[in-house]
């Protein structure tokens, strides 16, 4: 493949997730010269299992800038799904 030319690259990937602890999500904060002002928190997550989805498609142009797109989430959860969408521009060299 000449390296002038353009090209497209996609991508796709799936996964099981599955929670092995405890299923409770736990965050921790203090402030710095604050003393004991800290907090915590503690949240049980939805369902334990989930199916994760990923996709991505890039296109290369010949000045080597590039440009992609990419979707994905978190599916069968119970109680719960999430969904994440990108786009992104950029330079290689």
């Amino acid at each position: 493949m000449n390296p002038h030319d353009s090209r497209t690259e996609r991508q796709r990937h799936a996964g099981r997730q599955q929670e092995l602890l405890d299923g409770t999500f736990r965050t921790t904060s203090a402030f710095r010269g604050y003393g004991s002002q800290d907090f915590r928190s503690a949240n049980e997550l939805a369902g334990r299992d989930a199916l994760l989805l990923q996709g991505s498609l890039r296109l290369h142009h010949t000045s080597n800038f590039f440009t992609q797109i990419e979707a994905g989430g978190e599916f069968f959860r119970t109680d719960a799904a999430a969904v994440n969408a990108g786009l992104s521009f950029g330079w290689e060299f």
